[in-house]
């Protein structure tokens, strides 16, 4: 193959029918086949056609993950555009700056950009991706040529200091390193699913983790929040993914803190012990079973890149039978310069050199790197491309490394981050960022050391994040922190200093690294004498969180103040309450119940919440055994029963039945509510066959605590599941109605959300409009007659007399993504009032 094009034609005919790339979008799941990613992507390409998009032009895309972010990646492809992707957290100052630079005429972004968007570039929200190309023709796709040494994309550096600088990435280069990766670490077509949890908008989780899957016809799932992705390792069974050593950290963090809260951190760290001493992974994984169990059971590989991973921490994942393999690469490299794989794997090192490259060191031993994976250059910017790539094809990466006597390729730091100590030794911030990690365990959550000049020496300085908990544990302080890593140090790397970082987190580059020049920036701005070195550093937080109350609720910003009450002053409702907390986890990283904001909630209620998050109660699962086939087997006998039984007093007469066949996928059905056998009379309206994929939804709050005693009867019988109406846990209700249409059931939902005594209509709950919307399948209007309430009085199950009740369905409704929920309401309601 001379293109990645190739690789997306190849894939869509050998893989066409198996799913490609999956995610959860709002309430409902997202599987696109490699087939129909092929079909998108050239709709794109029609679509930048249309534009006025040409060969060669520059296309912005600022948006997390999603099937759609690939989708334009491929789209830009075929079209021979220059794709310039962004990270989501980046500044409208640095957005400018790259407009300017590279003279974009088009930006993909996703709903939540904040960022003032340039003066003539046209915008479109990556949410919004399969409206706009549904209208499209396929016919209307042009092919273009394209060569290996074709520019297919600019990838920015995070440009936090000085001019951001644009990585010239050809096919030639991107192709090297998944050529390069497939022999060292080959896939499983057929076996193996990747969880996707890096952004796109960085090279090595495009290329490790969408370009080389891609090549394999693998399933890649994104995961939609942090806090999703344990579930989603269980739920998809995940077999390998790509992560960075603060993620590791973090996640043997929490498996420890789960053995701990039992008492039983010994039984733990015991097993771990047997388990390296006996170094079989089969057995390490018998061992291991209950943890790995909890995310699904069958991931046995992660690949860590884009920071320096602590060789103990290694130790442990291995312990459990998880294979850590660990690399190094740089975006100008595309990523990859060398990698462990299952047969050469050596901790603490970075792996062997890959196929296809060469690496040498400069006198200062810098690592110097050739092969068709090595970047054109930085775009427009010639004399920076100078200075670290040589005429002869050599990049110099400016780290510092070495080879062992057996080729594994072992990092000792950057040499702009080298710090000479009193003597003139190397001191490497990464061996005293070790010590203080290991001395600060459950206690430290990161911290970096910088050299900071002060009186024409260098002082080694040591900035501290600690966990929000730490203040009530023991010798968890800064002194006692600083002193024991000393205690591990030799003379010249002692910390002189040290500052406590007061901001919930370190300022990060798309894979996490932490951006030192930034924190460098900040402390020498906060410290006003040398004495200076516990001076917190204020947070900005508050500012981010005010910006999103503001678009959420509509209330200018200048009225939105520490005291602000969220309910009373912000009108936040039940539904504002959902898509606050899904931004808040979104664009802030956070994880926060929805339970957690009150009546009584201000914001500073809420920023304390954010800095000390609790840990998210367990929430009931949708209730699937209605769905068994034992359940489903007892169902076809039960319904004709209870049918039969009520005939004599109960005939259905149907019109609009033809509304139904006009639809092949999953609908919802909102019928009126004027009886407590309501829901019998619309099942007895539907076709036997379309009967059986119905789910109802009932009121938690009502059916399933005033009969709860009798509901598992009601659940089996009517295939019924429970959902919030309003208050708390509505976003729970709103997940479950989506996970109802993902397994292709058919849902039956009383917009009203109570039974209407008069008969007349009720105005609709303004959730109607908000599940039209986003559940993204058509909602039919069925209305019951008024004659129901006449046999079935309000409040009774048993029949009052017989008689005949009209049912009528109406046309399908379908809306866009885009549609406004009160909008949507109001159709609904005005289509269920005109039947």
């Amino acid at each position: 193959m001379t293109t990645l094009n190739q690789i997306l034609l190849t894939s869509s005919e050998k893989y066409a029918a198996q799913i490609a790339l999956t995610m959860q979008i709002g309430f409902r799941t997202v599987n696109l086949t490699y087939a129909e990613v092929y079909e998108l992507a050239r709709k794109t390409a029609v679509l930048l056609a249309q534009q006025g998009i040409q060969p060669g032009d520059k296309i912005l895309i600022c948006a997390p993950n999603s099937p759609y972010w690939g989708v334009a990646f491929w789209g830009c492809l075929l079209r021979g555009a220059v794709l310039v992707p962004l990270n989501t957290q980046s500044t409208s100052q640095m957005l400018q700056a790259i407009v300017q630079a590279t003279q974009a005429s088009l930006l993909f972004k996703w709903s939540h950009c904040r960022l003032t968007l340039p003066a003539g570039v046209k915008t479109f929200d990556l949410e919004l991706l399969p409206e706009l190309l549904a209208p499209l023709a396929l016919a209307d796709y042009q092919p273009v040529d394209c060569h290996a040494d074709d520019l297919i994309q600019i990838m920015y550096t995070s440009g936090t200091t000085g001019q951001p600088k644009g990585v010239m990435h050809t096919h030639r280069n991107l192709l090297a390193s998944i050529q390069s990766l497939s022999q060292a670490i080959p896939l499983r077509p057929g076996h193996d699913r990747l969880l996707s949890i890096l952004p796109l908008s960085h090279i090595y989780e495009q290329t490790v983790g969408l370009l080389l899957p891609y090549s394999y016809g693998i399933q890649v799932v994104y995961a939609h929040t942090p806090s999703a992705i344990r579930p989603l390792l269980k739920q998809y069974r995940i077999t390998r993914m790509l992560a960075v050593p603060e993620f590791l950290q973090l996640f043997m963090r929490r498996i420890e803190l789960s053995f701990a809260e039992k008492k039983r951190l010994w039984l733990f760290n015991s097993l771990l012990r047997i388990s390296q001493l006996v170094h079989w992974q089969w057995f390490s994984r018998l061992l291991f079973y209950p943890v790995l169990r909890q995310f699904g059971g069958k991931l046995h590989t992660i690949a860590s890149g884009g920071a320096a991973l602590d060789p103990a921490l290694l130790v442990k994942w291995e312990a459990l039978g998880i294979t850590i393999l660990q690399g190094y690469g740089l975006t100008e490299t595309s990523p990859v310069v060398a990698t462990n794989t299952y047969q050469a794997h050596r901790p603490g090192s970075v792996g062997l050199v890959v196929p296809g490259v060469q690496i040498k060191f400069s006198p200062k031993q810098e690592i110097l790197v050739k092969g068709a994976n090595v970047f054109q250059g930085y775009y427009q910017l010639p004399e920076k491309t100078a200075q670290v790539l040589s005429p002869d094809g050599w990049f110099n990466t400016e780290d510092l490394g070495e080879l062992d006597q057996d080729q594994f390729l072992w990092i000792k730091g950057r040499e702009k981050y080298l710090i000479k100590g009193p003597g003139g030794q190397n001191v490497y911030p990464e061996d005293i960022e070790f010590e203080l990690l290991k001395a600060g365990q459950g206690c430290l959550k990161d911290c970096c050391v910088l050299g900071v000049e002060q009186h024409h020496t260098t002082e080694i300085h040591a900035v501290l994040l600690f966990e929000p908990t730490s203040t009530d544990l023991p010798n968890c302080t800064p002194e006692s922190l600083i002193e024991q890593a000393n205690q591990q140090l030799a003379s010249y790397q002692q910390i002189h200093a040290w500052t406590v970082w007061s901001d919930t987190d370190f300022p990060r580059t798309a894979t996490r690294k932490i951006k030192k020049p930034e924190v460098l920036a900040q402390l020498l701005q906060a410290a006003t004498n040398t004495d200076a070195m516990s001076r917190p550093i204020a947070a900005g937080q508050n500012q981010k969180l005010a910006n999103i109350l503001a678009q959420i609720t509509g209330v200018p910003l200048a009225k939105i103040t520490p005291t602000t009450n969220l309910t009373r002053e912000l009108k936040l409702d039940s539904l504002l309450r959902v898509e606050l907390v899904a931004t808040i986890e979104a664009e802030l990283r956070v994880a926060i119940a929805e339970t957690d904001i009150t009546a009584k909630t201000t914001v500073a209620d809420l920023e304390q919440l954010l800095a000390n998050p609790k840990p998210l109660p367990p929430q009931p699962a949708l209730k699937r055994w209605p769905t068994f086939w034992w359940a489903r087997w007892l169902r076809a006998l039960l319904q004709p029963c209870l049918f039969l039984a009520l005939r004599p007093w109960l005939k259905v007469r149907v019109t609009g039945t033809e509304n139904l066949y006009k639809l092949k996928e999953p609908f919802i059905l909102m019928p009126n509510h004027i009886s407590y056998l309501d829901g019998v009379a619309a099942l007895l309206a539907l076709p036997r066959d379309l009967r059986a994929r119905v789910r109802i939804a009932g009121a938690r709050d009502f059916m399933y605590q005033e009969y709860a005693w009798i509901v598992w009867l009601v659940d089996l019988v009517f295939n019924s599941f429970p959902i919030q109406r309003e208050g708390e846990n509505v976003k729970l209700g709103l997940e479950h109605l989506g996970q109802v249409l993902d397994s292709g059931y058919t849902i039956m939902l009383f917009p009203e959300g109570q039974v209407s005594r008069s008969g007349e209509l009720l105005p609709l709950k303004n959730g109607a409009g908000l599940i039209a919307v986003d559940m993204r399948v058509p909602v039919i209007p069925l209305k019951i007659g008024s004659e129901i309430q006449r046999l079935f009085p309000y409040e009774c199950l048993l029949p009052h007399g017989r008689g005949t009740v009209t049912v009528t369905i109406g046309a399908p409704l379908r809306f866009k993504i885009s549609d406004s929920y009160i909008t949507a309401t109001e159709q609904i309601e005005r289509a269920m009032r005109d039947l």
